[in-house]
C-alpha cells in the first residue's frame, strides 16, 4: 500500500475554505484575491525578465532609487537605462500595453 503526505492546499483554496467558515472578512478574501493576482503577475514578470532585469526595474520604479544611487558611474547608468529600456518594453508586451514599435535610430 503507498501511503503518501497530502500536499498542502494552495493558497486559493485555504482563502476559499477560511472563507466558509466565517474566519475572514470581505476585506480580507478581497485583499487575498489581489495579492494572488499580483503575485502571479509578478512572477510572470520576473520569469521573463530573469533575475538581474527584475531587481533592475524593482530597485529604479518599485522602490523608486535613482540611477546614481544604483551604479556611480556613466557608462553604467547608460547600461542600465538601456536594460531599463527593453524591460518596461518586454513588460509592455507581457501585459499587453505594447504599443505598435518604432524602429530606433530612423532604421527599418
Amino acid at each position: 500500500m503507498n501511503v503518501s503526505t497530502p500536499e498542502p492546499l494552495p493558497a486559493g483554496e485555504a482563502v476559499t475554505e477560511l472563507a466558509a467558515r466565517k474566519c475572514l472578512t470581505e476585506n480580507q478574501i478581497a485583499a487575498a484575491a489581489k495579492f494572488r493576482a499580483l503575485y502571479f503577475e509578478l512572477a510572470a514578470a520576473r520569469a521573463l525578465l530573469g533575475d538581474r532585469h527584475y531587481r533592475l526595474v524593482v530597485s529604479l520604479i518599485g522602490q523608486d532609487h535613482s540611477l546614481t544611487e544604483v551604479t556611480g558611474n556613466k557608462r553604467g547608468r547608460l547600461t542600465m537605462v538601456d536594460n531599463l529600456r527593453a524591460s518596461l518594453d518586454d513588460l509592455a508586451a507581457l501585459w499587453g500595453l505594447a504599443a505598435r514599435r518604432r524602429p530606433r535610430n530612423g532604421g527599418e
